[in-house]
């Protein structure tokens, strides 16, 4: 007679004296949330690991100023991450260790920082990046400059973008992009360039 036994993932299946055991589903890891704080509503952004959160408000500020605050959640005590003027988007990275948050401080600017939420220790994208590829200070420099991260890779990489165009003629309009390692390893994956058409200007977006 054959003995046949059933279990839960994974299923084990005894069959003549032989074990064989199926393989588990396979677990796909959801894409981090990507949360653009404004001062025209209250938002929140917990970490992956529900340790801490990410929440705005300014009671009694100036119109046109907002705060970032990070709370941490056993204690609910809060910090201050960033005041802002205008709107800052942020995404937590897979394992909780860090957020990255794109200040998009103006209408012709966006600056991208990485900020580990223990100490609230920044890095500076701009500083990795100029540092790994000097020539991008005369891009980050442009009359409308972009750089923002666009998305994690790994816990520790990001793609990041820098687009705008100079406002000085020949007016061009640019491209860049990164895949930045917080450990300083740049790689510039591509760069075009071509003459700035107003009607398909790049955005912060």
């Amino acid at each position: 007679m054959v003995a046949m036994f059933a279990t839960r993932t994974p299923l084990l299946v005894a069959f003549c004296g032989v074990a064989i055991f199926s393989a588990a589903p396979a677990q796909q890891t959801a894409a981090p949330q990507v949360v653009r704080f404004t001062s025209e509503r209250l938002a929140h952004l917990a970490s992956p690991d529900d340790r801490w959160t990410l929440t705005n408000g300014c009671k009694g500020c100036p119109e046109g100023q907002e705060m970032l605050w990070l709370v941490q959640n056993d204690d609910h005590h809060r910090r201050l991450v960033r005041k802002y003027a205008r709107t800052v988007q942020t995404a937590w990275a897979p394992d909780s260790s860090v957020f990255y948050l794109n200040d998009e401080s103006a209408a012709n600017k966006t600056r991208a920082f990485v900020i580990e939420p223990r100490s609230l220790k920044i890095t500076e994208l701009e500083k990795l990046i100029v540092a790994g590829d000097p020539a991008a200070v005369r891009y980050l420099n442009a009359g409308h400059s972009f750089l923002a991260v666009q998305r994690w890779l790994t816990p520790a990489d990001l793609s990041i973008t820098l687009i705008g165009h100079f406002d000085q003629p020949p007016a061009t309009q640019f491209e860049l992009r990164f895949r930045v390692n917080l450990n300083g390893r740049i790689v510039k994956e591509s760069q075009r360039e071509s003459e700035w058409d107003p009607d398909s200007a790049p955005s912060s977006e």
